[in-house]
């Protein structure tokens, strides 16, 4: 934040309050001639032009002129600020000291007249122009006085008047040259303070707007006095027109509870509330004249807060099971060997297999929690690569059956007309559907003909690919569908919870979205949408509709 060079401390231009001086001084000059011309014509018996009445008339008609042309001058600005002083306060001097002369000389007290256009100099013109006009003054006085003498040496001369009233204009200079260096110096000082409030408050300005955290600042009448980007951009939606300026155009839930804000500034306000899927927190601050309690108001997303905490959770957790996942699998691996020797005994009884079996199902189902366990802290770079998803899915599909050991039809592969092309990490994509199938195949109904249907398609308009996965089992419960896709939760005896929080996981990195989409008769459907940027439609090159039942 600069500050005002010193050379701007007298800048050569005149300011507005400046130009509103010169108008102000021109005009008090044409108002004295004129005061004089009239006091002259009624002076009975005559003080004024007591020596030479002819001067006095023809020097204060010379000043009426002059003083009007200098008020012209002074409303069309020209010449500058310097000339215009100049140009009027020698005329002053001059015509003042004819009118004194003509008076009566020094004694008469109309060079005192002159204090006023060198007080002025003194206020228009930074320096010592003041003196100089003093001097001017001063000598201005004393040579008519002497020139008084030396044409009429009848005539009384005042020179210890003259000195006199040259001494009060030297000390009226002085003072006002002191009083206008010490307002000039003030004024810069305040206009650099202001350019660096203002600097400030742009500075502010853009730190507030930088925060991720919407920030609306409120008065006492609830008249929005800051709202950041980030507000503005969460509470957009709410918003109709144009800037709101009071806090009800804004959102009428956040008003309401603004209005039941109470105590004193700088208490906080009740608890975080969630407000139009905002977290809103209220506090008590100083906003508004004369001291009066305005409101901050901090708004977050409250899905944003929830996933965040929720990736500092399991950021800890991945942490805590990488540092304890080689010690459990090292001797779980010595467990499961020992009762696989111990079940090939010739000596085991049906009890006893029995339990080897028991063993070996929980070290199994405890590998694979594990397993899924440890995929939380890890972060594997993603390998993109563009894939063709009419083939693949149909070698996908073929894959699953023959691994799963599925009857002929149990997976269902559809198919649009044109092929369909996206960047995508393959093994993560075969992750994501293999987790898939198996939940759709394991909550299928087992008299269905076609347990599991694989959908792959693309609205036209949009260009965005999917794949749909859905079974015809028994459905998600409502109560459980916004819990699908958090860890650990789980509503199967053998199941880790981890499934589907791990397929999102991948979609994510690979730019795409795993969603839950409610089925209006039993079922389940999960699908995979694609981003747009990533597909490419070709000619057709695959079946339409269905393909065939897989072997």
């Amino acid at each position: 934040m600069s500050r005002p060079a010193p050379a701007t401390l007298h800048p050569p231009r005149a300011s507005a309050e400046e130009r509103t001086l010169l108008v102000l001084f021109a005009g008090y000059r044409f108002t004295v001639s004129v005061i004089l011309l009239v006091l002259f014509i009624l002076d009975r018996p005559r003080y004024l032009g007591e020596w030479h009445p002819e001067w006095f008339l023809v020097a204060d008609l010379a000043y009426l002129v002059a003083g009007a042309v200098l008020l012209a001058a002074a409303f069309l600005k020209r010449p500058g600020r310097t000339g215009q002083v100049y140009m009027g306060v020698l005329t002053d001097l001059l015509v003042i000291g004819m009118l004194t002369f003509a008076s009566g000389g020094a004694a008469s007290g109309l060079g005192l007249l002159m204090l006023a256009p060198v007080a002025a100099a003194g206020l228009l013109l930074p320096g010592r122009h003041a003196l100089f006009f003093a001097a001017v003054g001063t000598l201005v006085l004393i040579g008519f006085e002497a020139y008084g003498m030396w044409t009429t040496p009848r005539h009384d001369t005042a020179f210890s008047h003259a000195g006199t009233a040259g001494g009060v204009l030297f000390a009226v200079a002085l003072l006002a040259t002191v009083l206008a260096e010490r307002a000039r110096r003030s004024e810069a000082l305040a206009t650099a303070r202001g350019v660096d409030l203002e600097n400030l408050a742009h500075l502010s300005q853009e730190v507030v707007d930088q925060l991720a955290q919407g920030v609306i600042v409120i008065d006492a009448r609830e008249r929005i006095r800051l709202m950041n980007r980030a507000a503005w951009r969460l509470l957009a939606p709410h918003v109709e027109g144009g800037r709101p300026r009071v806090l009800r155009e804004v959102s009428w839930p956040l008003h309401l509870l603004a209005e039941r804000q109470g105590g004193s500034c700088e208490d906080y306000g009740p608890d975080p509330d969630v407000i139009q899927g905002l977290i809103v927190h209220m506090k008590r601050i100083r906003a508004g004249a004369e001291g009066e309690c305005g409101t901050i108001v901090y708004l977050e997303d409250a899905e944003s807060t929830r996933r965040q905490v929720q990736e500092t959770k399991l950021a800890a957790l991945g942490q805590l099971t990488a540092n304890i996942a080689h010690e459990i699998r090292n001797p779980l691996g010595a467990i499961s060997h020992a009762a696989q020797l111990l079940g090939e005994s010739d000596t085991l009884g049906p009890a006893d297999r029995r339990l080897t079996a028991i063993i070996h199902e929980q070290t199994r189902r405890m590998n694979s929690l594990i397993h899924d366990v440890l995929q939380l802290s890890r972060r594997d770079a993603t390998a993109p690569e563009p894939l063709q998803l009419n083939t693949w899915l149909v070698h996908f599909a073929r894959e699953f059956s023959q691994r799963q050991e599925l009857d002929p039809g149990a997976l269902d592969v559809v198919l649009p007309d044109s092929t369909i092309t996206v960047t995508f990490d393959a093994a993560h994509l075969q992750r994501v559907l293999w987790n898939l199938c198996m939940n759709a195949v394991a909550h299928a109904r087992p008299d269905a003909s076609n347990p599991v249907h694989l959908v792959l398609g693309g609205p036209v308009d949009t260009g965005a690919p999917y794949i749909d996965v859905i079974d015809h089992g028994p459905g998600v419960p409502p109560e459980h569908q916004h819990r699908l896709f958090e860890p650990f939760f789980t509503t199967r005896k053998d199941g880790t919870g981890l499934g589907l929080y791990l397929a999102r996981q991948l979609c994510e990195r690979n730019g795409a979205r795993l969603e839950f989409i409610a089925q209006p008769a039993a079922g389940s459907c999960f699908r995979i949408q694609f981003p747009v940027q990533g597909a490419r439609r070709g000619p057709g090159a695959g079946a339409a509709g269905r393909e065939g039942v897989l072997p």
